[in-house]
């Protein structure tokens, strides 16, 4: 497994890794699981607003991954945002619980092997 290692802030460390995969070939604009319909889109705008609110670092780090990988942020969002939230055949299982003290969130991830060396 290959340890990236970052510094600077979230967008920088986005446009590293994405660069980095586009020098490898490796472009993030479509999603060889599922179809991105337009559904997708405005479930992933919506979700980028609640990002923002509260998160707005991994929006930086989106942008940047994009930027550096020269795909679209809509699309790279898309794609991020839902795949645990439409794509049953995926395998992959994704859930968050809270109490007044904290927040647990717990995936399973099966990720694309053409990243494998590179995540």
């Amino acid at each position: 497994m290959y340890h990236a290692r970052f510094k600077d802030n979230h967008y920088d460390c986005g446009f590293v890794w994405g660069e980095r995969l586009y020098n490898h070939e490796i472009k993030l604009d479509y999603c060889p699981t599922f179809s991105l319909t337009e559904d997708k889109y405005i479930f992933a705008e919506e979700c980028s607003k609640i990002y923002e609110k509260y998160f707005p670092q991994i929006n930086q780090e989106i942008i940047g991954i994009a930027d550096g990988n020269r795909v679209s942020v809509k699309t790279l969002e898309t794609i991020l945002f839902s795949m645990y939230c439409f794509e049953l055949e995926n395998r992959c299982t994704c859930f968050a619980i809270s109490t007044n003290d904290e927040i647990i969130f717990a995936r399973n991830s099966d990720f694309l092997v053409s990243l494998e060396n590179h995540t």
